[in-house]
C-alpha cells in the first residue's frame, strides 16, 4: 500500500512477500533509513547504529558491535553476567514477596535487571536505576508524530514533541559523558578491562568517529536491550499466567529435565522445548515493535509489481503479518503448540515473523536477547506459582511509542516452589 504522509510518499508493507522484497531481494535500496526529527534530536543527527542510513560509517559501526558484543565468542563470556542479574532477580522476589504475601511490580524489576546486563557488558557497571524512567520517556518519544517530518516548509514552527526530545536527550547525554569521561581516565592509565566503549573510544584516538558517535552507540545498546527484553518477558508471563494448562505445561517439562533441587541454567534451554515454543509464540502475538524502523529508498523500485518511487519511506508492518488469518490458525490466540512441529523460525528468513527484522539491518543483538527472554522466562517459571490480586489478569494493551506494552504493569504474588536451597 502506498500512502502519502504530507509530502513523503510511504510505502505500507502488510505481507510476507512484499516484507521479503524489501528486506531481503531489494536489501540494498532500501537499507537506508530516513532523516526525521528522533534521528536527529535523540540519537546525535542520526549518529548510532540504528538510524544512521547505510554506508561506510553503518558497516563500521555494525562490524564493531557485532565483533565486540554478539559473536557467539562474546555471548559466551557474558554468560557469567546474564546468570548472575537473573540470580538477583530470582532473590529480590524471594525476600520481598514474603512466601507470595506481598506484591512484587515485574514491569519495573524486568527493566532494572535487562538495563544491568546490557551496562555491564557494554561499559562494565549497572546504570542508576532511576535511568529507567528516562529509557522509557525516549522509547514513547521514538513513536510520536512531528509534523514537520512530513510537511519540511513547517519545521520552522517547532513542535512540543521535538521540545521534549531534546530534554530527553539532554538528560540522557549527561549520564553518557560521564561514562564517556570514565573510561577516557581509566583507558588511557590501562586500570581495567577492554569493553564496548573503550573500543569506541580507540577509534575516537584514532579519528575515524567523533564524541558524540561513541555516546550515540552507548545509547542504542541501552534503548535496544532494555525495554524490548523486558516488555517481552512480561508478555510471557502474562500469557502463562493466563494460560494456566501453559503454565503447568511449562513447569512439568523444566521439572523433568531440571529436576526441582537447582535452577535453570542457559545450558538447559536447548532440551526446553516447550519453552521454546512460548517464547517464539510471544514474539509472535507480542512483538518488541509493531512496526520496523522506517525505510528510505535511494533509488526508484518494483515492489510486487508497483513503483516504488526514489526517496520514499517503507514501514513493514511485522504486526500485520503476524496476526495474519490466512498464515496463523486462530492468530489472536496465544498457542505455544502451533511451533512445536513447526520449522519457522525469529532469525530472518522466514517472513511470516519479523521480530527483529531481515537482511542486512537485522538486529544485531538477536542472539543476546533471545537468551535474554528464554533464560528470565524459564527461571520465573520453574522458581516461582504466581497468581494476581483479582480473580482475572488483564491483558489489555496499549501502544506507548514504537512498543506495544501491558496497560497495567504486571503486579504478582510469587511464592517459591523449589527446594530452598536452590535460591541460594
Amino acid at each position: 500500500m502506498l500512502l502519502w504522509f504530507g509530502f513523503a510518499p510511504t510505502l505500507v508493507v502488510s505481507s510476507p512477500d512484499a516484507a521479503r522484497e524489501v528486506l531481503c531481494t531489494q536489501d540494498l535500496a532500501f537499507a537506508s533509513r530516513p532523516k526525521i526529527s528522533i534521528a536527529k534530536y535523540m540519537f546525535y543527527n542520526s549518529k548510532d547504529l540504528g538510524w544512521t542510513s547505510y554506508g561506510p560509517y553503518w558497516r563500521l559501526m555494525r562490524k564493531v558491535t557485532t565483533v565486540e558484543l554478539f559473536t557467539a565468542k562474546r555471548l559466551e563470556e557474558s554468560r557469567m553476567v546474564r546468570h548472575a542479574q537473573v540470580s538477583k532477580l530470582i532473590g529480590f522476589i524471594v525476600n520481598n514477596g514474603q512466601n507470595g504475601k506481598a506484591s512484587v511490580n515485574m514491569k519495573f524489576l524486568l527493566s532494572i535487571l535487562n538495563l544491568n546486563v546490557v551496562s555491564l557488558i557494554t561499559f562494565g557497571r549497572e546504570f542508576p536505576a532511576g535511568s529507567v524512567e528516562l529509557i522509557e520517556e525516549v522509547m514513547q518519544l521514538m513513536g510520536s508524530f512531528v509534523l514537520g517530518d512530513c510537511f519540511p516548509f513547517l519545521s520552522w514552527l517547532g513542535s512540543p514533541v521535538i521540545r521534549k526530545m531534546i530534554s530527553a536527550h539532554t538528560k540522557l547525554d549527561q549520564l553518557l559523558q560521564e561514562i564517556v569521561d570514565e573510561h577516557k581516565s581509566k583507558f588511557k592509565s590501562s586500570e581495567r578491562a577492554r569493553d564496548f566503549v573503550d573500543v569506541l573510544l580507540s577509534l575516537e584516538d584514532q579519528g575515524e568517529i567523533d564524541i558524540q558517535c561513541v555516546k550515540a552507540m552507548i545509547m542504542d545498546m541501552m534503548l535496544a536491550g532494555t525495554e524490548t527484553s523486558a516488555i517481552t518477558t512480561e508478555w510471557a508471563l502474562s500469557e502463562l499466567m493466563n494460560n494456566p494448562t501453559c503454565m503447568i505445561k511449562a513447569q512439568k517439562e523444566i521439572d523433568t529435565i531440571v529436576g526441582r533441587e537447582r535452577m535453570v541454567v542457559e545450558a538447559d534451554l536447548c532440551k526446553l522445548s516447550y519453552i521454546n515454543s512460548v517464547v517464539n509464540e510471544v514474539f509472535r502475538l507480542h512483538l518488541p515493535a509493531p512496526m520496523l524502523l522506517p525505510r528510505h529508498s535511494t533509488q526508484d523500485c518494483l515492489v510486487n509489481g508497483y513503483k516504488i518511487p526514489k526517496n520514499s519511506r517503507v514501514l513493514v508492518n511485522v504486526w500485520s503479518i503476524a496476526r495474519d488469518p490466512s498464515l496463523w490458525e486462530s492468530p489472536n490466540l496465544f498457542n505455544p503448540d502451533r511451533f512445536a512441529e513447526s520449522s519457522i523460525s525469529f532469525k530472518g528468513k522466514n517472513f511470516e515473523l519479523l521480530p527483529f527484522g531481515s537482511g542486512r539491518r537485522i538486529c544485531p543483538g538477536l542472539s543476546l536477547g533471545v537468551a535474554m527472554v528464554s533464560h528470565t522466562l524459564a527461571r520465573l517459571v520453574h522458581g516461582f506459582e504466581w497468581k494476581v490480586s483479582g480473580k482475572e489478569l488483564s491483558m489489555d494493551e496499549i501502544s506507548e511509542g514504537v512498543a506495544v506494552r501491558r496497560k497495567v504493569p504486571l503486579e504478582v504474588f510469587a511464592t517459591p516452589r523449589l527446594a530452598s536451597h536452590a535460591y541460594l
